[in-house]
Order: structure tokens, then sequence, then C-alpha cells
């Protein structure tokens, strides 16, 4: 699947249509030690100035499932998935997995034949280091909850 990039006047339409309250992002990297998935249910809550506006988001990896304000959506197959007929108020909630770590972008996945250890890193593109930030914030939060 192709990603493609976000282009200066989508952003800028995006910008002044919608307001981002919040990002929960829960990462489930717990079966990188026996194969390769990355599962993740990024939930989205936002304003829209423009109600029944349509927009668009991006999403990196295989999208499992899609909901708006509850309504299933159905990804474009080109990395984005359409929102249409916004309300003044929304949620966003996708549920993704990128299952190949071992090319491309996202988080990668190696043995070591050295030493038979896994070891986890991650591509980093400009653009997409703002969901990188999300995620390490996410991350820590939820460590300092638990704890851990």
């Amino acid at each position: 699947m192709g990603t493609r990039s976000l282009t200066r006047t989508e952003a800028e339409r995006r910008a002044a249509l919608l307001t981002v309250e919040r990002y929960d992002v829960d990462i489930d990297l717990t079966a990188l030690p026996d194969g390769p998935e990355v599962r993740c249910v990024s939930t989205v809550t936002f304003s829209c100035r423009e109600p029944g506006a349509e927009t668009f988001v991006d999403c990196a990896a295989d999208v499992l499932s899609a909901t708006l304000n509850g309504a299933a959506l159905t990804p474009t197959g080109d990395g984005r998935i359409r929102l249409p007929g916004l309300a003044a108020h929304n949620v966003l909630r996708v549920q993704s997995v990128q299952a190949d770590t071992a090319t491309g972008e996202g988080v990668h996945r190696a043995v070591d034949p050295a030493d038979g250890e896994v070891y986890v890193w991650t591509s980093l593109l400009l653009e997409r280091s703002d969901a990188v930030a999300r995620m390490l914030r996410a991350r820590a939060a939820a460590s300092r909850s638990t704890g851990s």
C-alpha cells in the first residue's frame, strides 16, 4: 500500500476546517518478540468549523477498521480515510496493523543472528515526526500511570 503525501493546500484546508482536541494512541508492541505485527488503536477527538464538510486523515498502516462518530468508514487504499459529513464535534477511531516490520516505513524488527535477540527501531520521515512524538508521549504517560 502506498501512502500519498499531504500537500500544502490540503494541510491549509484541513487546518482551517478542524481543531483537534485530543489524540489517544494505544500501540501494542507485545507481538514483536515472536512475530512482525504492531497493532494500534488511534482515537482523535476534534471539532469542525463547517458541519457537513468532508476531509480525510492519513494512515500509514493497514486499516482494520475505522469509525467516525460510530459510523463505519472505508479506507481509500492510498493511505487515506475519507471523513464525510463531519459534525460540529467528532470522534474518529482507527484500528490498524503494521504487518511488515522488515522493510518500508514505521517500526522495524530484526533478530540478531549473533545473539538471537529481537531488536526494534523506527525509520522516521520528517512528515511523520508528529505521530511519533504523540506515540512517545502516550507511552510515557502509560508507563507513569502503571508505574513501569
